[in-house]
């Protein structure tokens, strides 16, 4: 997973992250997966692998910050990571990646501190 993140112009508390979760109901936060470093006024990419304990329909992002705060949130991105099995395989030829990860975020939820992208 790879995102940018930044505070609002005029933003002087620098004490924000992102959080992201995994979850199966559109309102919830769900399983806890990342958690990024403060965010400051420059645009940074934040990027984590993960392992769900389940199969889920949405990655959920929260802002997490001890005083009022305003995070700019851009370019999500989901890729799996690639898979070499070898020449000794066959099954490189029946599954491709596509098949295997999810290519499209949807934002379906939203409030002040809190956003839910639906997975397809």
């Amino acid at each position: 997973m790879r995102f940018a993140a930044r505070v609002g112009v005029g933003v002087t508390n620098y004490n924000s992250i992102v959080q992201v979760g995994l979850s199966n109901n559109p309102v919830s936060f769900g399983e806890f997966v990342f958690s990024s470093q403060v965010v400051d006024s420059t645009w940074r990419y934040f990027d984590a692998q993960f392992v769900s304990s389940d199969v889920y329909q949405y990655l959920s992002v929260r802002i997490s910050s001890l005083d009022e705060t305003w995070v700019f949130l851009d370019d999500f991105k989901l890729e799996c990571p690639g898979i070499d099995l070898g020449t000794d395989t066959r099954i490189v030829t029946l599954l491709t990646l596509d098949s295997l990860c999810p290519t499209t975020l949807k934002i379906i939820h939203g409030t002040h501190r809190h956003l839910n992208l639906q997975l397809s």
